[in-house]
């Protein structure tokens, strides 16, 4: 396999804002930068550059890590975390930009977390619509509209993974009804630290006190559940969303789900959670949004009032971007193997890379195939690994 040459044009947006990046403005600086070799691409203030990694360390004012490229197999790797290669250094997560693939789409699959402006979403259910093959641990840049990027992963805050609970078989009363009936459908639990009296209550009764934490909205084809951290109001343990009892994995909060085809949307922090149950049946198009006409609405001021477009497909659902302002993206979850002729765009922070692979320049080859030579001295600046500041420039 031929080797490879990396040529990354980043530009940045001076503005400090939440690492948002405007899509729309001048207002920028711009550098090309040329990788033959191991390398991490760094932001200091306005600056970017190339540095290998064991010079990372003598770097002033706090530098930036946006992007990390190693070698594997003759091929440069674009990592997906930062941490693999210089431990505790400061650095911007990675994301794809849609509207920058070849397709300009992207194919959405269960574990993806999807970013609108400032807004992220984490794919949790998708039925119905095929999804990509998400067991691959290393992409290609050629196909990445493929999907993919996310995969199956959970987070450690991940609630949805179930705790193994007995049921009790001792005569203490429920909490909250006061009855101490104890029968298979609805036996009594302990399902946090509470001891005691207080330590004992009917699975269905802790299931309707949840329900009622949890507001409910809906627009159009889309139900909104909204909640704050479901936490026991003595002990303050964190309640999971499923459990697992006799056997039996019981849903604690209730989420209305359409019989067929549906796409589940999660948002929000631990402190402030929403689900989106997006019902995909006898649809074509979902638009997402800022604007009233958008059949999901998101009333967040970084978020276009015409942002996105998922189409539904026999093959899946894809994603597009609609020339929003802050971009739609993929968070990189994974590595990704660059491809030969290929052409993608990652945003870190502020900071949007242009990252495009070819083969290294051939000073013999470009003499034959040219007809005629140049100054050495030329030559030597052509092929010469650079950082150029190209501010005054388009890229």
């Amino acid at each position: 396999m031929a080797e490879q040459r990396i040529t990354v044009k980043a530009i940045t947006w001076f503005r400090e804002s939440s690492g948002l990046f405007d899509y729309e403005t001048s207002n920028n600086r711009k550098y090309k930068i040329k990788v033959n070799e191991e390398s991490l691409i760094v932001r200091q203030d306005e600056n970017v550059l190339s540095v290998h990694r064991s010079c990372f360390q003598d770097l002033q004012n706090h530098p930036i890590i946006l992007a990390s490229f190693y070698k594997k197999n003759r091929n440069f790797i674009l990592s997906s975390s930062i941490n693999k290669t210089v431990e505790g250094a400061e650095w911007e997560k990675p994301w794809v930009v849609i509207k920058g693939l070849k397709t300009s789409e992207y194919l959405l699959s269960e574990g993806d977390v999807l970013r609108l402006g400032k807004v992220k979403f984490t794919i949790k259910e998708i039925s119905g619509p095929k999804q990509s093959d998400v067991r691959r641990s290393v992409l290609h840049s050629k196909t990445l509209e493929n999907g993919g990027l996310g995969g199956l992963v959970k987070s450690k805050t991940d609630a949805s993974v179930p705790i193994e609970l007995e049921a009790q078989i001792i005569s203490n009363s429920c909490r909250i009804c006061l009855l101490d009936d104890n029968d298979e459908l609805n036996p009594l639990i302990s399902p946090c630290f509470c001891t005691g009296t207080m330590g004992v209550v009917h699975i269905g009764c802790l299931q309707r006190w949840l329900d009622s934490k949890i507001t409910q909205n809906s627009h159009r084809d889309v139900k909104i559940y909204t909640w704050r951290s479901l936490n026991c109001e003595l002990c303050k343990f964190k309640y999971p969303s499923k459990i697992f009892v006799n056997n039996k994995i019981i849903d604690l909060i209730t989420i209305e789900k359409p019989p067929t085809n549906y796409l589940i949307l999660e948002s929000g922090s631990n402190e402030l959670k929403s689900i989106h149950v997006l019902n995909l049946e006898d649809k074509q198009a979902i638009k997402l949004g800022r604007g009233y006409d958008s059949d999901m609405r998101i009333p967040d001021i970084s978020v276009s009032r015409n942002h996105a477009t998922i189409h539904i497909r026999s093959s899946g659902l894809y994603i597009q971007d609609l020339n929003s302002k802050f971009g739609s993206l993929i968070r990189i979850k994974k590595d990704i193997c660059l491809d030969l002729d290929s052409k993608f765009k990652i945003q870190t922070g502020r900071t949007l890379l242009k990252i495009s692979i070819t083969k290294p320049w051939s000073l013999f080859g470009c003499l034959l195939g040219c007809g005629k030579g140049k100054d050495s001295d030329d030559e030597n600046q052509r092929i010469r690994d650079i950082t150029t500041d190209l501010s005054s420039n388009n890229i």
